[in-house]
């Protein structure tokens, strides 16, 4: 039987097709913890088909004041955390203050990039943060705040891989230049690991239970998106077809290999990754 097969003798597997039409984006190749300190309980208000502009997530608690962390080890390239002021449109014709956000960002070692908004003003500092610095996933950078462009306390989350580093990040406002990502988070279990509006989700470190083996079958519709995790191996059954429309989103990750077996098919505009990298590894 005919198969694709990407093997652990190679550091990283790539195949994708990236002409996509439609509000789909590309999973992100570094897995991201919760950027709440652990057992803080968020929700996700616009996740990265709904937020204004798209590709971007906000986030919210209960919590009074909690901990903001990194989603993954890096290294922190900007901060921004002078300003004090919340103000967003009225009504009036007032306009967003996005200029007076406060931030940080982090470069991560895969060439991806995060960034956090809204921090309480003087909060990185407090937490002994300083750019330049490389700081573990889960190490506080920042309290959450309603600073900048706001309209509540919440956490303006992004991942993007941007062209250049250079470039990577506007030192106005924050926000991060390049292809904008969804990342897939570890700590809320396997079946769906990224972000979507409405369930309740628990900060806590990358330690999800994932199968040693995954079987992939069924097939994705055009804007419909999967995750599959697995510690050893992830192939397609060897059934029935396993087809991605146009415009649809998936990524295969195992720390072993990956195996696409006779009837396996990415459509032209799908956007399809395999990676060979544990279930829990980060970066």
């Amino acid at each position: 039987m005919s198969l694709w097969k990407c093997s652990l003798s190679i550091l990283m597997c790539f195949l994708s097709v990236v002409a996509v039409t439609g509000q789909q984006f590309a999973f992100s190749k570094g897995l991201y913890r919760i950027g709440y300190v652990n057992g803080t309980e968020v929700t996700v208000t616009n996740d990265v088909w709904h937020h204004d502009p798209l590709g971007k997530l906000d986030i919210v608690t209960d919590a009074i004041a909690p901990g903001i962390v990194a989603a993954a080890a890096g290294w922190i390239r900007w901060i921004v955390e002078d300003n004090t002021e919340e103000c967003h449109p009225n009504g009036n014709g007032e306009p967003c203050c996005w200029r007076l956000n406060n931030y940080v960002v982090i470069e991560h070692p895969n060439g991806e990039w995060s960034q956090y908004t809204h921090i309480s003003a003087g909060s990185a500092t407090a937490a002994g943060r300083f750019v330049g610095e490389w700081v573990e996933s889960g190490t506080l950078i920042g309290i959450e705040g309603s600073v900048g462009c706001s309209t509540g306390p919440h956490l303006h989350f992004e991942v993007c891989r941007p062209p250049e580093t250079g470039t990577a990040f506007d030192t106005i406002g924050g926000f991060l230049r390049g292809e904008l990502l969804n990342p897939v988070i570890c700590g809320i279990g396997t079946a769906q690991p990224y972000y979507v509006e409405g369930p309740t989700y628990t900060a806590s470190p990358c330690d999800d239970n994932c199968a040693n083996n995954y079987v992939v079958s069924g097939s994705l519709s055009a804007n419909q998106e999967f995750v599959g995790r697995a510690d050893t191996e992830i192939s397609t059954n060897n059934v029935s077809p396993v087809v991605y429309a146009n415009a649809s989103s998936a990524q295969f990750r195992a720390g072993g290999s990956v195996r696409l077996r006779a009837g396996f098919h990415a459509g032209f505009g799908a956007r399809f990754t395999a990676l060979i990298k544990a279930c829990n590894t980060q970066n």
